[in-house]
């Protein structure tokens, strides 16, 4: 990747735009097949066939089948199903013997320095203890959310991040859990280089989208209507890059929502 290509790189609003939504295209196509796989090893999981992530995904679904193989490797055309889900029960086993168990407590050790310092480190520990044990959305709280980040890594995705955001309605630091399937990353292009930004494509409500950006809900009504990256305004997401923060989720199906790119610039 030349650095004429880097969506931070152009010149001028508009073209930093294009670049942004054409990053998140081109990552976009490629999230299919480790979607599938994890579709895969999540039926696995529940011993239900699961087209997708999220709660509606269980209301149609059918008993998970295997396809019987001969000695080659070639199906036969036969099915069966799993009567005793031996990974499950070994998945259950970690869950609650580490996953469950993981609450430490937070702490900072100062060896040296004055009574400003030691003090300082004493209450940044407590902030931390604090927002470890806050509600976050279904969780009630921190370790929860990390809990089932770890079910979800170990079972189906193999990765999971968490979202952090200060969000002033709430008062508070807010955390979203990610499953990593829609994220992806930039570089500069160069042999062994790090990341330069990290991003994920997601959906909103076309209504939604327009009473949280007011001041140009008319423009994303139009945006949303017509479909694809642009639903998103180039400006709107460049100014959140920019700004290093990141979209607050939405929720409801996804058939009806609009792809929304963001991209976190990291330093």
């Amino acid at each position: 990747m030349a650095k004429l290509d880097l969506w931070y790189e152009q010149k001028g609003k508009d073209a930093q735009g294009k670049a942004l939504c054409a990053l998140a295209q081109k990552h976009k196509e490629g999230f299919g097949k480790r979607k599938e796989r994890a579709c895969a090893l999540l039926s696995i999981y529940e011993g239900l066939n699961l087209d997708r992530f999220g709660a509606s995904a269980y209301d149609t679904a059918a008993p998970y089948t295997y396809q019987r193989e001969d000695r080659a490797g070639q199906p036969t055309g036969e099915e069966y199903h799993q009567t005793h889900n031996i990974g499950a029960r070994i998945m259950d086993a970690i869950d609650a013997k580490i996953f469950a168990l993981e609450r430490t407590k937070t702490s900072f050790v100062m060896s040296e320095g004055g009574w400003k310092v030691k003090s300082a480190g004493i209450k940044a520990a407590r902030f931390i203890e604090g927002q470890m044990g806050e509600p976050q959305g279904m969780f009630k709280d921190m370790w929860e959310l990390w809990r089932q980040g770890a079910r979800l890594t170990t079972i189906a995705t193999t990765a999971a991040m968490v979202f952090f955001w200060s969000d002033p309605d709430q008062g508070k630091i807010v955390a979203e859990l990610d499953d990593t399937l829609n994220v992806f990353v930039e570089t500069t292009g160069l042999p062994y280089d790090g990341y330069s930004s990290i991003g994920r494509v997601t959906y909103w409500d076309p209504e939604k989208l327009a009473r949280r950006r007011t001041r140009r809900a008319r423009c994303a009504c139009r945006w949303s209507r017509a479909g694809g990256c642009a639903s998103a305004t180039p400006r709107a997401k460049r100014t959140r890059a920019s700004r290093g923060s990141r979209s607050p989720p939405s929720r409801g199906s996804r058939s009806t929502r609009s792809p929304t790119a963001t991209t976190t610039r990291l330093a």
